[in-house]
């Protein structure tokens, strides 16, 4: 009887290593949505001015806080670094715009090359120009 349980453990023990990267990957996961949730329906506290595409990549964990409303994107845990535009979700889940990169400047340098400034956008869809923004990301709230 011993052996058996001694085998059982063991077996139950080796499936735990195996699958301790999934189970830790999956509690961070769960307190990321949590605290984003938190964000995306509390009042802004604390914000960070986003300028550019990077930023607003940089800043994937957290709701923007857009024209005084916070927008949270549609499954923001689903981001890859080359997306081009990303919707937008109110707090009931209502789509509110597409954030897309829009290009506001483009001016020819010294060298006969030509220097890009990018700008953000919300518009009706992924392929339609938009109105410019200067989003927010709502770090903390009250």
């Amino acid at each position: 009887m011993f052996y058996l349980l001694a085998a059982i453990s063991g077996f139950l023990l080796a499936v735990f290593f195996v699958s301790y990267d999934d189970l830790k990957q999956k509690y961070k996961r769960k307190r990321i949505i949590k605290r984003y949730k938190k964000l995306a329906n509390g009042t802004p506290k604390k914000v960070v001015f986003l300028t550019s595409w990077y930023d607003v990549w940089e800043y994937r964990n957290y709701p923007l806080y857009v024209n005084g409303q916070v927008l949270g994107i549609e499954r923001f845990y689903w981001w890859h670094c080359n997306d081009e535009y990303k919707y937008l979700v109110d707090s009931e889940g209502n789509k509110s715009g597409c954030l897309i990169r829009q290009l506001t400047r483009s001016i020819k340098n010294k060298n006969g090359r030509w220097d890009h400034t990018w700008g953000l956008a919300i518009s009706t869809g992924p392929n339609f120009l938009g109105q410019r923004i200067k989003p927010s990301a709502v770090i903390d709230v009250y």
